[in-house]
């Protein structure tokens, strides 16, 4: 399984850290990225190769999964432990649309390029995304005209053309052939002497002449201010862009981007992109996929951290494990312990409870069983081994709880300011599970007023608000289990949910686990709140 890993893995798997990082960001190898998330997950190599924007919300693996792209990692030496073979195959068209395919590949996610962009927008006083796709069209070819005067690689394939751009350069007095030019201080200076839109049309020309291949790769900064209308303009532009690129005319050019899913409809619906096509692809999760994740970087963890569980584990459960769900479900419960005490009273398997206190995101649950398996080291000196009986420990769930809610306000921060302390004062107030007409009745009453009339918004806002974050679901089926009421939360739907006077809610059992002080009222009364596809049907009877 592991004789053919990248050789900087490794360094990402530490005592204080056993599933390796928690955020995708941290993981600068691209190599790393690939084997750590994608490889064992066909559906997410799908989307990436289908979609020119990648949709998701914080954690869902946007960053993860572009760097994945950016190496020429061989994928086919070690995943036929993890996939079927339709599986595997998929896989390496993927990973070749990526590394074969392309002859230029440009990574455009510096923290600042949107921000330039805004600043720019401001300072011309122009506000129309037409405006903002001019500019970042220029910037793109900025980055390509740097490729083509820097790639040795492709020197034979241009010239002469590369020499009439090296001249037209070298007339601004500022091209410094031994080191990396700044190509953006280049056009502009060489303004006088050559127009900008010249440079870019040569560029053009050079990339339809020779058939040259660009992918451009922009990530997702995730600090988008939608509260100020340039920045919306200047994303609105860039998707602009990546509409106009998907021309047959402008088959050379091809862009990948991530955008999170908390701030895209309010995107989309101010820059008019509708008359665009634009190729967009939402990132959703299924249980058996995180499953699959966790254990392969459980798996991971133990081998490098050289705990001979993994050599146990590896021959019992062996390709299986990531093949069958039945065999993951025995793997995890064999980990982590076949059934726990959960709010309502009742026996459930671990990972269900473990899954059930997330959003079915990558980074919520992989800190969340990092901090288990961390503090049950501490209390039985092993990794090797998970104690159950911790998840009843009420520090334990209420710190990650306050992760996640973290996240969720966090990603939600431009939309709906002051999130945190709107929860603060409501949710103590609320049953798990509650009608419309009381959770207005709550509403009325709090104090929200006091944070500032910008954030006393009216209630069928608020609970809109409520439901798009996950904050609330509503009741689907509260007949068929004694043991758990079933929910439909909108982050597992990708549609959004309809609300009238008479809809039940039911509060996620994040949410419930650190507003509900109160044990008793933790649940409904004898049943736990079950988000709908939290288990992939292997849900405890």
């Amino acid at each position: 399984m592991f004789a053919d890993i990248p050789s900087d893995v490794a360094g990402y798997f530490k005592p204080e850290m056993p599933l390796g990082p928690t955020k995708g960001e941290n993981i600068k190898s691209s190599a790393a990225a690939a084997f750590l998330l994608r490889l064992e997950n066909a559906a997410f190599a799908g989307i990436a190769t289908r979609a020119s924007v990648l949709i998701g919300r914080r954690g869902a693996g946007k960053s993860v999964l572009l760097r994945s792209f950016t190496n020429s990692y061989e994928i086919a030496s070690h995943v036929e432990a993890y996939l079927h073979e339709a599986d595997i195959r998929r896989l390496i068209r993927s990973q070749n649309e990526f590394t074969q395919k392309y002859d230029i590949v440009l990574t455009l996610d510096k923290p600042d390029e949107a921000t330039s962009v805004v600043k720019e927008i401001v300072q011309e006083g122009l506000f129309t995304p037409e405006h903002a796709a001019r500019i970042w069209e220029e910037r793109l070819w900025t980055h390509v005209l740097r490729a083509l005067v820097l790639d040795k690689k492709l020197w034979p394939r241009l010239q002469p053309q590369r020499r009439q751009l090296l001249g037209l350069l070298d007339k601004t007095g500022l091209f410094d052939r031994r080191h990396q030019p700044d190509l953006a201080a280049l056009i502009k200076a060489a303004q006088e002497e050559v127009s900008t839109s010249s440079l870019v049309d040569f560029a053009k020309d050079c990339v339809h002449d020779h058939d040259i291949q660009i992918l451009a790769i922009i990530d997702s900064m995730e600090e988008y201010d939608v509260q100020n209308p340039a920045m919306v303009r200047a994303i609105g532009g860039l998707l602009q862009l990546v509409g106009s690129l998907t021309s047959p005319a402008n088959g050379s050019v091809h862009i990948k981007i991530s955008l999170p899913s908390e701030i895209y409809p309010l995107i989309a619906e101010s820059s008019n992109i509708g008359k665009y096509y634009i190729n967009s692809e939402l990132i959703r999760w299924q249980p058996v996929e995180l499953m699959r994740i966790l254990a392969h970087r459980y798996l991971t963890g133990l081998h490098f951290l050289n705990y001979p569980a993994f050599n146990d584990l590896w021959i019992k459960y062996n390709k299986s494990l990531f093949k069958d769900r039945d065999r993951l479900r025995a793997f995890w419960d064999e980990c982590f312990g076949s059934h726990l005490t959960n709010e309502a009273g009742h026996p459930e398997s671990a990972i269900l409870f473990i899954l059930r206190h997330t959003q079915l995101l990558p980074r919520q649950l992989i800190n969340f069983v990092q901090a288990l398996i961390k503090r049950s080291f501490d209390s039985t000196g092993s990794y090797e081994r998970l104690d159950p009986t911790l998840l009843a420990d009420r520090e334990l769930i209420t710190n990650a709880a306050d992760y996640i809610q973290k996240e969720v306000a966090f990603g939600y921060k431009y939309v709906y300011p002051k999130t945190v302390d709107v929860w603060r004062m409501i949710l103590p107030r609320c049953d798990v599970i509650t009608s419309y007409g009381e959770l207005q009745s709550r509403y009325t009453n709090s104090s929200v007023r006091g944070l500032g009339h910008e954030y006393c918004m009216a209630f069928h806002n608020f609970i809109r608000a409520m439901v798009e974050m996950g904050v609330f679901g509503i009741v689907v089926d509260d007949h068929s289990s004694d043991r758990y009421i079933k929910a439909a939360f909108e982050y597992n739907r990708g549609t959004e949910i309809a609300l009238d006077e008479g809809t039940k809610l039911a509060m996620h059992p994040v949410f419930s686990a650190r507003h509900m002080t109160d044990p008793a009222k933790r649940a409904a009364p004898g049943r736990a709140i079950l988000p709908i596809g939290s288990f992939d049907g292997l849900e405890d009877s």
